[in-house]
């Protein structure tokens, strides 16, 4: 019991403004979550009928060229975006603390050639990478992983390397 009640005085003490992001971003991933059972329509089902409807009733943000309901593809959408935000946020961040922490505790050779990768590859436009990797490995979630999680542990390592050596 008491630690319900822990947990309710820190929410408690966040600032509105935090409140209200975590709000949204718990319904964001429970209505993830819930897609099957929320999302009115297959996400896929064609609908010859219903092309190009406004917003409203019974398609809440009207439906596309094809007749399939926004809504539902939005819903079932934000499971693979959560997904790829994911994965492109704490994997790189996890190899690139420990890699930043080992530099700067090690030194060194592994610290000065690391610290170069880590430069030419933040000097390469992040852009032209996806595009690159993107037209050598063909297009698909799982192919823009590969730049996204090589890039984003650079600031991470940086970081992780600069607190270990204080």
């Amino acid at each position: 019991m008491s630690r319900s009640r822990g947990v309710f005085r820190e929410v408690a003490s966040w600032s509105p403004s935090l409140k209200a992001g975590a709000t949204i971003i718990i319904l964001i991933v429970a209505a993830a979550v819930f897609a099957p059972w929320i999302a009115p329509y297959d996400p896929n089902a064609q609908d010859f009928n219903a092309i190009l409807m406004p917003p409203g009733f019974p398609h809440l943000f009207g439906t596309d060229s094809l007749g399939r309901d926004i809504f539902s593809r939005v819903l079932y959408g934000a499971r693979i975006d959560l997904v790829i935000g994911f994965f492109t946020t704490y994997v790189p961040m996890t190899y690139g603390v420990i890699l930043g922490a080992y530099a700067g505790y090690r030194g060194g050779a592994f610290d000065a050639i690391l610290m170069r990768i880590i430069d030419v590859a933040m000097a390469f436009p992040f852009l032209v990478l996806i595009i690159v990797i993107l037209a050598i490995l063909g297009p698909g979630v799982q192919n823009i992983y590969i730049p996204a999680c090589s890039r984003s542990g650079n600031r991470d390592a940086r970081l992780a390397r600069t607190e270990m050596m204080v």
